[in-house]
């Protein structure tokens, strides 16, 4: 099979260990499921059609197919190390072949979006955004109405009613006390459920040239793209520039709404456009564009008072009236954004040029902790007079002069190089006097040998690999930094068809699992192990301490339980036929929850929680 691309895969190290180990490299991918399942009718159904043997159901499909994000850098090689593992662990205790197949982020992603079902098991990890502080975002996105063809990001296209009632419920709590409540509860059922498979915490990992940059504003989140202090606060210790390597996804395009990575978003919210309020370099709340804000009729009515005397880029003044422009172009459009969101909003007025409200039916507690630290402001005139409000979805949209943020945009490249400048006007927050120079690399390697070549000065989201070999071998200019995240890396089966759809499936798989191992060798032993199959980590505020005593846990141990898997499947009615391939139960129904492309929605006759006028919470 062949190994990624060398100009466009990740790591770029085709060595002969790498091409042994992932030997099930393949475009397999590029085709629907119903050809992996033997029977190549193309139904997408996941059904082997093999005849019932001695009780068992039919034939498991093989192979297993398992899509990872080719093109994301450390993370890509992260999960190019820990894959071999991870796929010998599920082939010798379940006895089905899995194929690994490198996807493009935006594909993989787009194959989940439109329910395109070309893998079983997806490898995604979650990045850093300080605005997923708040639960909002991570336990939203898993909710009925989220699943299937219909444009949101469910990793996992799992549909439970009773999960989606406290997972939607939780976003018009009356209170932050209610709203715990019902989000513990939420994230109780995905655990029960097996829904995800998390494994470790994503390492906020970093170089810096210490001759070269006097670096701040790293301390708690880290360099990286989800952490815009450490460009803004950072300043070169001669000159008045420095260099930062870019990661492909991050400049791909100046509509940086439509980017599927939420990375590449915050760079585009935090440096080039600012937003109303954003998560310091302590990660607490702070007032940017806004410089306060009150909440009314108990959180129906929230009050932004906007700062006086800031500009955009193009010398014009921010006024209400683009804060109003931009949150109805992100809500109102949200089907185009990966990461827009569609808030119960009643209504955005402009009070005058420098107040602006936000009413909505029920209360809405993430607006201000979710919703405004994710979007910076747009400068409505520009995106007007650009016809942006007729086509959300453009590939490109317009950059000079139309900024709010601390940085302009100079001069760009699409997909591999922007060079910022300070605001040329007045910023109300951020007085930077340094521009950045943002340098693509399609893979570490590059990366790695760039920084110890002292042709970039910061080095964002590095492998551990590539902070072991600048430790080895940089001089004492260069300082590596890395810290645990409150987001992580996990497996997501894909819940809406066989053999996802069941949890025996999805619970042996996470018994497979060697995290000390897939630790030890992708993450230098400094990851730190989770088997509480929920989306927040460790370190999430709102996770509870308790969670791990009285929840639902998929391992009792951090390394491999082989015997276990295959008891989970036997105790459930699964079992292997003479020639050694996996069956499922007898009675076992593997037609998909609904029809491929379509949505649970669609299907009100299926599901106790939908009716005709959709949900019934």
């Amino acid at each position: 099979m062949p190994s990624p691309d060398k100009e466009t895969g990740s790591s770029g190290r085709i060595d002969l260990d790498r091409r042994d180990v992932l030997m099930s490299l393949g475009a397999a991918g590029a085709v629907g499921l119903a050809g992996c399942a033997g029977n190549g009718n193309g139904n997408g159904n996941g059904n082997g059609n093999g005849e019932d043997v001695d009780g068992l159901g039919e034939r498991v499909p093989e192979p297993i197919v398992f899509e990872y994000w080719s093109n994301m850098g450390a993370e890509t090689t992260q999960w190019e190390e820990s894959l071999p593992i991870m796929v010998e662990n599920i082939e010798e205790a379940l006895g089905v072949d899995v194929e690994v197949v490198p996807t493009e982020f935006a594909t993989q992603v787009s194959n989940i979006t439109n329910d395109q079902r070309t893998h079983h098991l997806a490898g995604w990890y979650h990045t850093n955004t300080p605005d997923r502080l708040d639960p909002q975002e991570m336990t939203r996105r898993f909710a009925i109405d989220w699943a299937g063809g219909q444009g949101n990001a469910s990793p996992n296209n799992w549909a439970s009613c009773e999960f989606s009632e406290n997972a939607i419920g939780q976003e018009s709590a009356p209170d932050e006390e209610a709203r715990q409540e019902m989000v513990d509860e939420a994230h109780r059922i995905m655990c029960e459920e097996v829904a995800a498979l998390p494994f470790l915490q994503t390492m906020l990992n970093g170089a810096v040239n210490s001759e070269t940059v006097n670096i701040a504003g790293h301390e708690d989140a880290g360099i990286i793209n989800t952490n815009a202090n450490v460009f803004m606060l950072s300043e070169p210790a001669d000159g008045d520039r420095f260099t930062v390597n870019g990661m492909p996804t991050e400049w791909e395009t100046t509509n940086f709404p439509t980017n599927q990575n939420s990375g590449a978003v915050s760079i585009w919210s935090h440096l080039i456009h600012s937003p109303l309020v954003e998560y310091d370099e302590n990660l607490d709340i702070t007032g940017v564009l806004a410089e306060d804000w009150e909440t009314e009729d108990d959180g129906r009515l929230i009050r932004a008072h906007l700062e006086e005397d800031m500009q955009f880029h193009d010398g014009r003044e921010i006024v209400a009236e683009d804060v109003k422009f931009t949150f109805e172009h992100m809500w109102d459009n949200a089907g185009a954004f990966p990461h827009g969101g569609a808030p119960p909003y009643d209504e955005i007025n402009v009070v005058d040029d420098k107040t602006v409200e936000f009413t909505f039916e029920q209360p809405y507690l993430p607006l201000i902790t979710r919703e405004w630290p994710r979007w910076g402001i747009f400068n409505s005139e520009v995106w007007e007079d650009e016809g942006m409000p007729d086509n959300p979805d453009a590939g490109e949209a317009p950059v000079v002069g139309t900024g709010s943020g601390p940085f302009e945009v100079d001069d760009i490249t699409v997909g591999e190089f922007a060079q910022l400048d300070p605001h040329p006007h007045t910023h109300p927050k951020y007085d930077v006097d340094h521009g950045i120079d943002f340098e693509v690399y399609r893979d570490t390697t590059a990366a790695t040998e760039a920084f110890l070549s002292e042709e970039i000065d910061l080095y964002q989201q590095a492998t551990p690999g590539a902070l072991s070999r600048i430790e080895d071998d940089a001089g004492d200019w260069a300082e590596t930094l890395s810290i645990p995240g409150f987001m992580g890396h996990q497996i997501y089966p894909q819940c809406n068809l066989a053999p996802g759809m069941f949890r025996a499936f999805r619970l042996a798989v996470g018994k497979t699992l060697d995290i000390d191992l897939i630790n030890e060798v992708a993450w230098r032993g400094d990851g730190n192990p989770d088997t509480l199959g929920s989306s927040f980590r460790q370190t999430h505020p709102f996770r509870q301490d308790w969670w791990e005593d009285e929840f639902f846990v998929f391992k009792d141990s951090t390394g491999p339980e082989l015997d276990e898997a295959r008891a989970v499947l036997e105790e459930d009615g699964w079992g292997w036929d003479d020639d050694g391939y996996l069956r499922y139960p007898e009675d076992a129904d593997t037609e998909p929850l609904w029809p491929a492309e379509s949505e649970p929605l669609e299907h009100p006759d299926d599901w106790d929680c939908i009716d005709e006028d959709g949900l019934t919470f």
